[in-house]
């Protein structure tokens, strides 16, 4: 059967309306990725994945390294100033084009100006349409690490402080084992390092005394109680028995919960005339509950 020509017409002009919205939508999504590839606040990176030749660089990574597009542009990866190591870049691009992914958690870059600039380095081989590309997703961890290293500092000052002090600290985890000690803590439970890291409230090693010489449950010791409750332990008399000698020491500890990220200063501690004391902190953290407990002791209570 013949179609007639009004037939034809229409069915022409459904194609070509058809074609029509086709390139509007591809023009849309293009559109869609541009702006997103534009705004993004990570640094993008766009190559060949046959040569290594950058194709494309967001505005991000401009700003964040100081070199004008025309430095990236129709550059190989190791070309770029940034990217100090050249035989490193090679090796990196040639293990990509094998693997199709790579990722650096912390990667040092040089700015044009000289500043190094600390990234998370993320790449991944993807075909657009006939053509096989690799994008790097470049991730400033600048402030990250700066942080990491503020803490770390913090952290060593704060475990120089409690080596010192002349009080007992112990550090348990989430499951009662002891992660840290000072001398003090050690003089006074009579045991070495070896010995006291690693134990847990259910030792057998452990021996504690309420204030009417009856034995301690193991419930009632300091760490179990905070734990068990997440209050404050205030001026907590009891007696220690040492495992290695039989001798009995009396302490006083004060202990609390602070939740929060990292171990916190060393302070909050008095001087009694019968006894030096000291407090004991808990730390939350998304993997442990970290107790800090300080002892002091005074074989003349």
């Amino acid at each position: 059967m013949k179609r007639s020509a009004a037939t034809e017409k229409a069915a022409a002009k459904t194609s070509v309306s058809d074609k029509v919205c086709g390139e509007q939508s591809l023009r849309n999504s293009e559109l869609r990725y541009r702006r997103l590839f534009e705004s993004a606040q990570d640094g993008i990176l766009i190559l060949n994945a046959e040569t290594g030749s950058i194709s494309d660089v967001n505005p991000y990574l401009i700003d964040m390294l100081g070199y004008s597009r025309e430095e990236f542009v129709e550059k190989k990866l190791w070309e770029v100033g940034a990217f100090m190591d050249i035989e490193a870049s090679r090796n990196s691009f040639l293990s990509l084009q094998k693997d199709k992914f790579i990722r650096y958690d912390d990667l040092p870059l040089k700015t044009k100006d000289g500043r190094l600039v600390h990234v998370e380095f993320v790449s991944n081989v993807y075909m657009v349409g006939d053509d096989k590309v690799i994008q790097c997703n470049i991730r400033d961890i600048s402030d990250r690490k700066r942080a990491e290293a503020a803490l770390k500092a913090k952290e060593v000052a704060h475990w120089s402080l409690m080596q010192n002090l002349p009080v007992g600290v112990v550090v348990h985890a989430p499951d009662t084992r002891i992660l840290l000690c000072n001398p003090e803590a050690l003089q006074v439970f009579g045991m070495s390092s070896d010995q006291m890291l690693g134990k847990g409230s259910s030792d057998a090693d452990w021996h504690f005394v309420r204030e009417n010489g009856t034995r301690m449950p193991i419930g009632e010791f300091p760490v179990n109680q905070v734990i068990a409750t997440g209050h404050v332990l205030k001026n907590f008399v009891m007696g220690v028995v040492r495992s290695t000698d039989g001798e009995q020491k009396w302490v006083l500890v004060n202990a609390y919960p602070e939740f929060g990220i990292g171990l916190r200063g060393y302070s909050d501690w008095e001087i009694r005339n019968w006894c030096r004391s000291a407090g004991a902190r808990c730390c939350m953290t998304s993997a442990r509950w970290v107790s800090l407990t300080r002892f002091c002791s005074n074989t003349n209570h």
